[in-house]
């Protein structure tokens, strides 16, 4: 199910969708259905100026992200955090020696100042290998070195390194830890993919709360206007990526509905 999944949403991702039409088209027009290859290649030329002109990833986004709201203060008592892995580049970490985080950097950041607030809660980092060709490298291990440079006890959160996916974070997070009834755990993880990570959690019985960090959109569509591809088809891989999640979860039972909410 894990190279399955990688493997379609890798196919069903935008930008690839794309190049493969104009690929498809540039084909045709070698061969005597030249009518048909001008047709497709100006179908997906003019799909391609509409996702630079208008704010359609942003959308889909921030639909996602206004799902569960912004946290600006927690009541007490917090019993654990739990946090997602995904900010790491576990390759270019191993290549360079030094420590290479991504986008989501803020999912640390946060873990750690949520961890100082809360000096009593249990710490739970969630994250393995989510490359198909080094299954070695593991974000976990990086965790640990992340929490130490900045001058966290890395001692205190406990590692979970065997999850591929978002369903085996709380899958493989609920059997190490056991929370439980009545507990209450914050979930931290990016503002898109927290309704998708929240079904998982609740799928198997624990009711965290969410967290979410890591924002794209200010809530709101776009007002300025912009004619730029590389943003659009950015932001439009992002969103895919997230509501192809959602369904595909929702249809292999393994999200408590189609799009969680709080």
């Amino acid at each position: 199910m894990f190279v399955l999944g990688k493997l379609f949403l890798w196919l069903s991702e935008p930008a690839n969708i794309l190049l493969a039409l104009l690929v498809f088209g540039a084909v045709l027009l070698w061969l005597p259905w030249r009518r048909a290859g001008r047709r497709v290649i100006t179908a997906t030329v003019f799909a391609m100026c509409l996702i630079a002109a208008l704010p359609i990833g942003h959308v889909l986004i921030a639909v996602l992200e206004n799902r569960f709201p912004t946290l600006h203060s927690v009541e007490q008592p917090i019993d654990g955090i739990i946090v997602l892995g995904g900010a790491f580049n576990a390759l270019i970490t191993e290549q360079r020696g030094q420590l290479t985080i991504g986008d989501p950097s803020e999912r640390l950041t946060e873990f750690v100042a949520l961890g100082r607030r809360f000096p009593a809660a249990r710490m739970v980092f969630t994250g393995g290998a989510g490359s198909l060709l080094r299954p070695d490298l593991k974000e976990a291990a990086l965790a640990y070195r992340f929490f130490t440079d900045m001058g966290f006890d890395a001692a205190r959160v406990i590692y979970e390194s065997e999850s591929r996916s978002t369903f085996e974070n709380a899958a493989f997070s609920y059997n190490l830890v056991r929370p439980a009834k009545g507990e209450r755990w914050l979930l931290v993880t990016s503002a898109s993919h927290m309704p998708r990570a929240v079904g998982c959690f609740r799928k198997l019985g624990w009711e965290v709360i969410g967290y979410p960090v890591d924002y794209h959109t200010t809530g709101k569509v776009r007002q300025d206007w912009s004619f730029d591809f590389g943003v659009g088809i950015g932001v439009l891989n992002g969103a895919a990526y997230e509501w192809l999640g959602l369904i595909a979860y929702w249809v292999l039972g393994r999200t408590s509905a189609l799009l969680p909410g709080p």
